[in-house]
């Protein structure tokens, strides 16, 4: 399951190249509506400064404004900034803008245009072959992470990301190498963890499955979601050794984090039936059948 990275990844690969002015810097790091504000008034004081137009985009985009930062950085390439570096940078982040809009094909159109001005930049190869695996293009993801990982082998996310590409392709031999990879790279890289472990059970490798979900649970205790999750995979395998008790007690911590999702309660009673308790069984079905779907 892809879900553990995506807005680590935006947060770390949205990073402003300019320095904010002094103005902008009075607002707080995440007050994304001061930083409009602010940079909104120096357009207006100086409506010839590009600087200003990128650094509002950014803060448009952190503050899901996607249509505000394409047009503000569409204003920024059309300055035609004379460092290439800096032009680059523009069609990188308005791409990414178009990406979180789900606008994928002008999102790769703008990934083409940086790409061909900095061909050696490893995030804009990395940030296209996510647009591609998103569009479920494998073969075009893989290739662009190949080059992010060439560009920067000792990136943990490029690997997990390429991981994910080879499972899109059924290939989960290689993804398994690549999420190793990783761990080896960056042992807080908590989704490595978890696709490794899920892999492991397909191969009915439960040990080893359990084994990954300890450490994926102990990384995510302030995150409800996914430490819900981590807990009812970790009950699948249980169950698979005939473990019921263990799966039994991690599917109670997870309907305990999330009442209303029907997942762990269906899989409870199915455990419960296994073990012959079947007025315990009915209950879970019950509520599961009550709850929204």
């Amino acid at each position: 399951m892809n879900k553990q990275i995506r807005s680590l990844l935006i947060s770390l690969f949205c990073a402003l190249l300019f320095t904010a002015p002094a103005s902008a810097q009075t607002c707080g790091k995440e007050d994304y509506k001061c930083q409009i504000a602010d940079y909104t008034k120096m357009i207006a004081a100086d409506a010839g400064n590009a600087e200003n137009y990128y650094n509002r985009a950014g803060a448009f985009r952190n503050d899901g404004k996607y249509d505000q930062a394409i047009t503000d950085y569409t204003r920024y390439i059309s300055t035609n900034p004379a460092n290439k570096s800096y032009l680059a940078d523009g069609y990188h982040y308005r791409g990414l803008a178009y990406k979180l809009k789900g606008d994928m094909p002008r999102a790769i159109a703008d990934y083409d245009r940086a790409i061909q001005l900095l061909p050696g930049n490893a995030t804009f190869h990395y940030n296209r072959g996510r647009a591609y695996a998103s569009q479920k293009s494998y073969d075009l993801a893989l290739a662009d992470f190949n080059t992010a990982i060439s560009l920067s082998p000792d990136d943990s996310v490029y690997l997990v990301d390429r991981g994910h590409a080879y499972m899109g392709k059924k290939d989960y031999a290689s993804a398994y190498a690549d999420f190793t990879l990783a761990i080896k790279l960056n042992k807080n890289d908590a989704e490595a963890y978890y696709n490794r472990a899920i892999i492991s059970q397909d191969r009915k490798e439960h040990q080893k499955a359990i084994d990954d979900l300890n450490i994926y649970i102990t990384m995510n205790t302030g995150n409800i979601p996914y430490l819900s999750d981590g807990y009812q995979n970790r009950a699948i395998s249980y169950s698979a050794l005939g473990n019921y008790a263990h799966a039994v007690k991690d599917l109670t911590a997870a309907i305990d984090l999330d009442p209303k999702d029907p997942s762990p309660l269906k899989t409870r009673a199915s455990i419960y039936r296994k073990q012959g308790k079947i007025a315990l069984a009915e209950a879970d079905e019950r509520k599961a059948a009550s709850l929204p779907k």
